[in-house]
């Protein structure tokens, strides 16, 4: 018996119809159960964010308030003694030890270093001094150089940090003993400062070089007061430059001409890099923190490092805010 080509075909398309029937609810199944995967695993990570971040904001709020009430309850042992009370200076040193190791990123703690200081200086002339008042002082100058320490770390991530040496005996720039970055005088070239190349990596496309900031930074060493224990410098920074005329002395019209700023100051041990530093242009800074004084030998670290490596309180201006919005109009993110 003969099947006709019309029931062969009937047959098909009935196979045909019925594999629509079966299959419509079966790929509708299977799309609806993995719409509803992805969609589960979609909100349970939209739910893990959430509770991570109510988390951390929580942890925040509660360590910010702690924070707040133990600032608040050292730094009033200093400006808000209690009546009647003798100061104890081994108890000041110990809340200056507190604050400095909490809060030096966001206050200026040099004043009150240097506060304490002074009042065991005039207990020790008054005759007043306690036993261990050498301690104390060591103290101080230890917890301010490991502060300076931490901040010169940080600042190293993103920016350039020279060490050196500088003899106070001695002037010009034999006084100066610095690592790698010192640009190296001729045979017979005089020169009163010391002078060195450091470079940064910048976001700026309109760098000189290739996402990289050059500058010069030339240090003469003006004076030194050993009871203060302080030394004067004085620092003329160039403007970015290439890096083949940062690496060499130029002539001296030219680098009048380069120069971008020159301040002068006294530097001690408890001025801190983050701080105490000075602002240039392209949202960068630089600053010379003395490290430490062993008889007439300073160490000094000389840096060189963006704005956002700065302080809490070292806030950009409104005008640099916008100069890094313009060169970067589709970032959308305001540089700290």
């Amino acid at each position: 018996m003969t099947v006709s080509d019309d029931e062969r075909k009937g047959r098909t398309s009935g196979w045909i119809e019925m594999s629509k029937v079966v299959a419509m609810p079966l790929v509708t199944l299977i799309v609806g159960y993995v719409l509803n995967s992805s969609l589960n695993v979609s909100q349970t990570r939209d739910s893990n964010l959430r509770l991570y971040a109510d988390m951390m904001g929580r942890r925040e709020e509660s360590d910010s308030a702690l924070r707040k009430d133990m600032f608040q309850s050292i730094l009033s042992s200093f400006v808000q003694p209690t009546a009647g009370q003798a100061t104890n200076p081994e108890s000041q040193v110990l809340n200056l030890e507190l604050l400095a190791y909490n809060f030096h990123e966001s206050l200026d703690l040099g004043p009150l270093f240097r506060h304490v200081q002074r009042q065991l200086q005039s207990r020790g002339a008054s005759g007043q001094a306690p036993a261990n008042a050498k301690d104390l002082e060591y103290r101080l100058e230890r917890v301010a150089e490991e502060v300076k320490e931490r901040q010169l770390a940080a600042i190293s991530d993103s920016g350039s940090v020279e060490r050196g040496e500088l003899d106070v005996n001695m002037g010009g720039a034999e006084a100066w003993f610095l690592g790698k970055s010192t640009i190296p005088l001729k045979a017979g070239q005089q020169r009163g400062a010391a002078t060195i190349c450091l470079s940064l990596r910048s976001s700026d496309p309109t760098s000189v070089t290739a996402g990289e900031r050059s500058r010069q930074f030339r240090v003469e060493y003006l004076s030194y007061s050993a009871d203060r224990r302080e030394v004067e410098l004085s620092v003329a920074v160039s403007k970015p430059l290439p890096l083949a005329d940062c690496e060499r002395i130029q002539e001296p019209a030219a680098e009048r001409a380069n120069t971008e700023t020159t301040v002068q100051f006294w530097a001690g041990p408890f001025g801190f890099p983050m701080i105490d530093n000075t602002r240039l242009t392209g949202s960068e800074r630089c600053s010379v923190s003395v490290i430490r004084i062993v008889e007439n030998s300073v160490t000094l670290a000389i840096a060189y490092f963006p704005a956002s490596r700065a302080s809490l309180k070292d806030k950009p201006y409104y005008d640099e805010v916008l100069n890094d919005l313009l060169r970067q109009p589709s970032s959308g993110v305001v540089p700290k």
